[in-house]
């Protein structure tokens, strides 16, 4: 199958196409040609009035030159509103003042000497606009009617007003540097074309990337602040509007001293960021947050990058991959000890049986079986850590939930109904596995039970709370003891670290891990007044959505 194009005994020649609208690029072009067209109407028509010959010009017909010119005036001024205007089309704009330029050159050609006047050089003028605003091909049809034109004004002389004959060589001449032109013309915006398409995609594609980029960088958890060589803010994410507490009627670009007032904070505040990489800021409300600073190029007039980042949310990541590694260093050892524990629980099983074994000894044997059996729980306890259980991910009414896991730990220890008080919201809900959260609400509540004073009530308070994004919930447990010691609060989460002689140390440890697993959070919160509370933060369901998709893969 043949591509579109001019074929000439089967050869292609031309392969351009006419715009099928006219861009901006276009529409300029067409109103530089008829600001020519406006100078030259204005020339022609001076031209016709002085009483100074102005070389072979109007010297045939001078009345025909005259009305010609000041036509050519008149029209340039029509098309001068058009364009404007916009209408009509540009496809039918092109062509119609190309036919005008064609009839006009004619008649002024006519009007004067013909040959040798110097008119005819305004249809090679001609040929070349028609080229550039409409193709090679449109080049190549107005130098074929130019062509024709002439000839037929040349018979026209011969015929009707007696002119000698002769002058078809040069003709000739001027018919084939049309064409030539045209050719010429052809290529040229040939490749102005593919120069333009090239650019076009290339814009095309940048504009994608930076939609692309643009989106990549709002999703970013770490505020970003990027500021230019002039101290103006170009970007400015969402997650710098957060942790700063910027006003959401900033609007970007602005100069970095603007954006320092909107966000009430004084240059104190950023004046050692140029001089560090890294630093930590507190701002007024509290917050702690990492700031890191990136020169742009070479040098820092260039520009720099300002990123943020909630110190308190990496110490808790910190914390969070310092527990999944001790959890696996813990689930190792647990394995390895193991094998030497069957041998001893064996050999204590023998020695039990004995005949030979004395009375007094019997009590030692019972001793090794018995802490032979409660190492054997805490491996057995370990190594359950790192199967990944089948978790049932759903939306939990949380008030409802924790009441009848309420119930149901005060019937088995015993205890009265207002020994346990819970508050807060209740209609909140939250997403997670309710049966696994079930066990770290009895773990907290054991230990609470153990270090509280039972003869007070309610010996634990619980308060349930909708967190500010108003997505999950926030539950606080708190009791009437005397709270975690500062100096080991940090430990309280640690494997195998416990207080009581009778504890293995893995509760809080197994709790956490549950609730990490669970896409919800558990912390020790310290108060002033030397109690403290558990805070239990539990997960929306965006966040359980992708963790069971994480958990799929």
């Amino acid at each position: 199958m043949r591509t579109p194009g001019q074929y000439i005994f089967g050869s292609r020649i031309l392969t351009d196409s006419t715009p099928r609208e006219g861009g901006t690029e276009y529409w300029r072009s067409l109103f530089y040609l008829n600001l020519y067209r406006m100078l030259l109407a204005v020339f022609l028509s001076t031209a016709s009035l002085t009483s100074v010959s102005v070389g072979s010009l109007s010297s045939r017909h001078p009345e025909l030159f005259l009305y010609t010119s000041f036509s050519y005036a008149f029209l340039s001024l029509l098309f001068a509103f058009l364009i404007h205007n916009d209408w009509p089309g540009y496809i039918i704009q092109c062509r119609l003042q190309i036919l005008v330029d064609i009839i006009i050159t004619i008649l002024l050609y006519n009007a004067s000497s013909g040959r040798g006047s110097g008119i005819e050089i305004l249809f090679f003028i001609t040929v070349s606009a028609s080229g550039i605003l409409l193709g090679g091909r449109a080049a190549l049809i107005t130098a074929s009617t130019a062509t024709i034109l002439l000839i037929l004004e040349h018979f026209y002389e011969i015929l009707i007003n007696q002119q000698p004959p002769g002058g078809f060589t040069s003709l000739g001449f001027i018919g084939s540097g049309l064409f030539i032109t045209a050719f010429i013309i052809y290529y040229l915006t040939l490749l102005l074309r593919k120069t333009e398409i090239e650019v076009a995609e290339k814009n095309i594609t940048l504009q994608k990337m930076g939609d692309i980029n643009q989106l990549i960088i709002e999703q970013l958890e770490s505020g970003i602040i990027v500021v230019d060589q002039s101290s103006q803010v170009i970007l400015f994410n969402n997650s710098a509007r957060e942790l700063l507490t910027a006003p959401d009627s900033i609007n970007i670009p602005l100069s970095f001293d603007s954006l320092i007032n909107k966000i009430s904070l004084d240059d104190a505040y950023f004046s050692k960021i140029s001089h560090e990489k890294e630093s930590k800021i507190e701002l007024p409300s509290g917050k702690t947050i990492l700031t890191r600073y990136k020169p742009l190029g070479d040098k820092a007039e260039n520009g720099y990058l300002i990123l943020f980042d909630d110190y308190s949310q990496i110490e808790k990541e910190k914390r969070n991959e310092k527990f999944i590694a001790m959890g696996r260093l813990s689930a190792s050892i647990a394995h390895e000890i193991r094998n030497p524990l069957g041998a001893i629980c064996h050999a204590g099983q023998l020695l039990g049986e004995s005949p030979a074994i004395r009375k007094e000894d019997i009590r030692l044997v019972e001793i090794i079986e018995g802490q032979s059996r409660r190492i054997d729980q805490i491996i057995n306890t370990v190594l359950g850590l790192g199967q990944q259980n089948e978790q049932n991910l759903q939306k939990i009414s949380v008030h409802d939930w924790l009441g009848r896991v309420i119930n149901d730990f005060t019937r088995e220890n015993r205890l009265s109904e207002d020994s346990i008080l819970l508050s807060g919201d209740r209609v909140t809900s939250a997403y997670g596995d309710p049966a696994q959260l079930r066990q770290v609400i009895q773990n907290l509540l054991t230990n609470s039970l153990r270090y509280a004073d039972a003869s007070k009530s309610p010996i634990i308070m619980i308060d349930i709370s909708e967190n500010t994004s108003g997505e999950g919930c926030t539950i606080r447990l708190s009791d009437n003891g005397p709270g975690i010691d500062r100096s080991i609060q940090d430990k309280v989460f640690e494997p195998f670290f416990t207080t009581s002689s009778t504890g293995n140390g893995l509760g809080l440890f197994i709790a956490r891990k549950i609730c990490l697993s669970n896409g919800a959070s558990l912390e020790y919160i310290h108060k002033e007044s030397g109690n403290g509370n558990f805070v239990l933060t539990l997960a929306s369901k965006n966040t359980c959505h992708r963790l069971q998709y994480h958990l799929q893969e």
